[in-house]
């Protein structure tokens, strides 16, 4: 491979460096997965969404957010207890649409009368009266062979949209 081709994969026309942050390269690998749900949540209830790595040497980092059309709260906990039946399983979206790798990482969400305990909570956020977006602060590396709990109050009847994102790489 010639001098010049090797510049043109790491500068631009202007002679800056091109970057790719990590998320992006495992994105392109295949490894980055995806789940998105609109649900309407019942005034003074709460939506719980069940979150379960494989006990594997993969290494799941995660991120979330929400929006709101009301005041509404999420938040993230480690551990749980919850039935091991959700009211329904999701298959997670590849980001890499030409990819055929599947996540092992699975979603399911769960009935109220099912948690019986939410489990450590780790990160915690709210939106105002009118609603709005509701990020989660930072990544979170996940542990291996262990469950998680997103849960969602509203005190009004609320659509509340939430996305998670992830990517599985192997330690």
């Amino acid at each position: 491979m010639s001098i010049d081709v090797i510049a043109s994969r790491i500068m631009d026309e202007l002679n800056f460096v091109k970057t790719v942050d990590r998320s992006h390269a495992l994105i392109h690998e295949g490894i980055g997965y995806s789940h998105s749900l609109s649900t309407t949540v019942i005034a003074a209830s709460t939506h719980f969404c069940l979150i379960t790595t494989p006990n594997t040497t993969m290494e799941p980092c995660f991120l979330f957010n929400a929006s709101a059309h009301a005041a509404a709260s999420m938040s993230l906990y480690e551990n749980p207890t919850a039935a091991s039946t959700g009211v329904a399983t999701y298959t997670p979206l590849n980001d890499n649409r030409r990819s055929t790798k599947t996540a092992t990482v699975t979603i399911m969400t769960v009935a109220s009368s099912d948690v019986t305990s939410t489990g450590t909570l780790m990160e915690s956020y709210a939106t105002g009266i009118i609603g709005g977006d509701i990020a989660g602060g930072h990544e979170w590396l996940l542990a291996q062979n262990e469950q998680y709990l997103l849960k969602i109050n509203s005190a009004s009847t609320n659509t509340i949209h939430y996305n998670m994102f992830w990517t599985e790489d192997e330690l």
